[in-house]
């Protein structure tokens, strides 16, 4: 099996923090990607699909700006993504990064 490169993020977004990828950057990133052969699969699809060259985006934590900014550029360039949300968090901040230095309100 051929190495499948996963492309993992956390904030799509404008704030400048350490675990942030501008919305520009991360739509250059996808589209790099793509001009470079890749298809964009699931995680949970990545073993079925046949495609000799395939990555996987996954988001940890499901900050809102994860709906609000990558998605419209994941539907645009027809790019599936993972999520990992902190289920008992959804609809709330996220607390578990408070002892963070880079913590900010999400």
């Amino acid at each position: 099996m051929s190495v499948i490169p996963v492309l993992m993020y956390h904030s799509i977004a404008e704030d400048g923090q350490k675990m942030s990828v501008s919305k520009h950057n991360f739509h250059k990133q996808m589209k790099t990607m793509l001009k470079l052969g890749f298809k964009g699969v699931n995680l949970r699809d990545v073993l079925k699909d046949k495609s000799k060259k395939k990555f996987v985006v996954t988001f940890d934590d499901g900050y809102q700006n994860v709906f609000t900014n990558a998605y419209p550029i994941l539907k645009e360039l027809n790019l599936k993504a993972t999520c990992f949300f902190v289920t008992n968090k959804i609809g709330k901040f996220n607390e578990w990064d408070e002892n963070n230095n880079y913590y900010k309100k999400r």
